[in-house]
Protein backbone atom coordinates (compact mmCIF):
# COMPACT_ATOMS: atom_id res chain seq x y z
CA UNK A 1 0.00 0.00 0.00
CA UNK A 2 3.29 1.80 0.49
CA UNK A 3 3.99 2.26 -3.15
CA UNK A 4 0.60 3.07 -3.98
CA UNK A 5 0.20 7.04 -4.68
CA UNK A 6 -2.45 9.02 -3.29
CA UNK A 7 -3.36 11.15 -6.66
CA UNK A 8 -2.50 10.91 -10.10
CA UNK A 9 -1.71 14.59 -10.78
CA UNK A 10 2.05 14.17 -12.39
CA UNK A 11 2.78 17.93 -11.06
CA UNK A 12 2.67 16.40 -7.43
CA UNK A 13 4.66 12.98 -8.33
CA UNK A 14 7.94 14.90 -8.67
CA UNK A 15 10.25 15.32 -5.81
CA UNK A 16 9.86 18.64 -3.94
CA UNK A 17 13.03 20.99 -4.59
CA UNK A 18 14.60 22.21 -1.34
CA UNK A 19 14.38 25.64 -0.60
CA UNK A 20 18.18 26.46 -1.76
CA UNK A 21 17.06 24.95 -5.26
CA UNK A 22 13.79 27.24 -4.82
CA UNK A 23 15.26 30.51 -3.91
CA UNK A 24 18.55 30.03 -6.63
CA UNK A 25 15.92 29.50 -9.34
CA UNK A 26 13.08 31.28 -8.81
CA UNK A 27 10.96 29.47 -10.50
CA UNK A 28 6.93 29.55 -9.41
CA UNK A 29 5.42 26.66 -7.92
CA UNK A 30 2.04 25.06 -10.49
CA UNK A 31 -0.77 28.02 -8.73
CA UNK A 32 -3.94 26.20 -7.85
CA UNK A 33 -6.35 28.40 -9.04
CA UNK A 34 -7.24 29.34 -12.76
CA UNK A 35 -8.23 33.39 -12.77
CA UNK A 36 -10.77 32.46 -15.75
CA UNK A 37 -13.35 31.31 -13.55
CA UNK A 38 -12.86 34.76 -11.54
CA UNK A 39 -12.51 36.65 -14.77
CA UNK A 40 -15.76 34.95 -15.86
CA UNK A 41 -17.54 35.43 -12.42
CA UNK A 42 -17.06 39.50 -13.36
CA UNK A 43 -17.86 39.66 -16.53
CA UNK A 44 -21.17 37.78 -15.88
CA UNK A 45 -22.13 40.82 -13.89
CA UNK A 46 -21.38 42.76 -16.44
CA UNK A 47 -18.22 44.08 -14.64
CA UNK A 48 -20.12 46.84 -12.99
CA UNK A 49 -21.04 46.07 -9.10
CA UNK A 50 -22.91 48.60 -7.12
CA UNK A 51 -23.97 49.01 -3.63
CA UNK A 52 -26.14 46.53 -1.59
CA UNK A 53 -28.63 48.45 0.47
CA UNK A 54 -31.80 47.43 2.14
CA UNK A 55 -31.83 43.92 0.32
CA UNK A 56 -31.10 45.70 -3.46
CA UNK A 57 -28.18 46.58 -5.93
CA UNK A 58 -29.00 49.99 -6.24
CA UNK A 59 -26.77 52.09 -8.72
CA UNK A 60 -24.79 54.63 -7.31
CA UNK A 61 -24.13 58.14 -7.63
CA UNK A 62 -20.08 57.55 -9.22
CA UNK A 63 -17.65 54.30 -10.10
CA UNK A 64 -14.32 54.34 -10.10
CA UNK A 65 -12.08 51.52 -12.18
CA UNK A 66 -10.73 48.54 -10.42
CA UNK A 67 -7.41 48.00 -11.77
CA UNK A 68 -5.21 45.27 -11.62
CA UNK A 69 -1.60 47.04 -11.28
CA UNK A 70 0.00 43.89 -12.37
CA UNK A 71 -1.21 44.34 -16.18
CA UNK A 72 -2.99 48.03 -16.29
CA UNK A 73 -6.05 45.95 -16.93
CA UNK A 74 -9.72 47.46 -15.67
CA UNK A 75 -11.16 44.48 -13.89
CA UNK A 76 -14.69 46.13 -13.20
CA UNK A 77 -16.42 49.51 -12.51
CA UNK A 78 -17.05 49.64 -8.95
CA UNK A 79 -19.45 52.00 -6.84
CA UNK A 80 -18.40 54.67 -4.79
CA UNK A 81 -20.93 55.87 -2.21
CA UNK A 82 -22.08 59.87 -1.97
CA UNK A 83 -24.22 61.31 0.29
CA UNK A 84 -27.14 59.88 -1.22
CA UNK A 85 -25.71 56.30 -1.04
CA UNK A 86 -24.69 56.85 2.73
CA UNK A 87 -28.12 58.14 4.01
CA UNK A 88 -29.84 55.17 2.06
CA UNK A 89 -27.62 52.66 3.43
CA UNK A 90 -27.78 54.08 7.54
CA UNK A 91 -31.23 54.03 6.99
CA UNK A 92 -31.56 50.63 5.92
CA UNK A 93 -29.62 49.76 9.03
CA UNK A 94 -31.88 52.04 11.73
CA UNK A 95 -34.49 49.87 10.37
CA UNK A 96 -33.12 46.78 10.16
CA UNK A 97 -31.38 47.16 14.18
CA UNK A 98 -34.94 46.45 15.93
CA UNK A 99 -35.87 43.22 14.40
CA UNK A 100 -31.95 42.11 14.89
CA UNK A 101 -32.33 43.13 18.38
CA UNK A 102 -35.52 40.99 19.01
CA UNK A 103 -34.06 37.87 17.55
CA UNK A 104 -32.74 35.40 19.91
CA UNK A 105 -28.93 34.70 20.31
CA UNK A 106 -29.04 31.54 18.50
CA UNK A 107 -31.26 33.04 15.60
CA UNK A 108 -28.67 35.46 15.20
CA UNK A 109 -26.33 33.30 15.58
CA UNK A 110 -27.17 31.17 13.01
CA UNK A 111 -27.60 34.21 10.65
CA UNK A 112 -23.53 34.71 10.90
CA UNK A 113 -23.23 31.24 11.00
CA UNK A 114 -24.59 31.58 7.35
CA UNK A 115 -23.15 34.31 6.07
CA UNK A 116 -19.68 33.18 7.42
CA UNK A 117 -20.98 29.68 5.70
CA UNK A 118 -20.88 31.36 2.12
CA UNK A 119 -17.88 33.28 2.68
CA UNK A 120 -15.51 30.04 3.50
CA UNK A 121 -17.30 28.46 0.81
CA UNK A 122 -16.63 30.61 -1.88
CA UNK A 123 -13.50 31.24 -0.01
CA UNK A 124 -10.86 30.24 -3.34
CA UNK A 125 -13.04 32.41 -5.33
CA UNK A 126 -12.86 35.34 -3.44
CA UNK A 127 -8.67 34.89 -2.93
CA UNK A 128 -8.42 34.98 -6.55
CA UNK A 129 -10.02 38.22 -7.69
CA UNK A 130 -8.67 39.94 -4.34
CA UNK A 131 -5.24 38.32 -5.97
CA UNK A 132 -6.34 39.50 -9.18
CA UNK A 133 -7.57 43.36 -7.81
CA UNK A 134 -3.99 43.60 -6.23
CA UNK A 135 -1.91 42.33 -9.08
CA UNK A 136 -0.03 39.55 -7.32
Amino acid sequence: MADTPLHTDTQWDKPMPDIRELFESMEYGPAPEDAAAARQWISDHDSLFGHWINGDWTEATSYFDSVNPATGDVLARVSRAGSKEIDAAVAAARQALGPWQALSAERRARHLYALARQVQKHARMLSVIETLDNGK
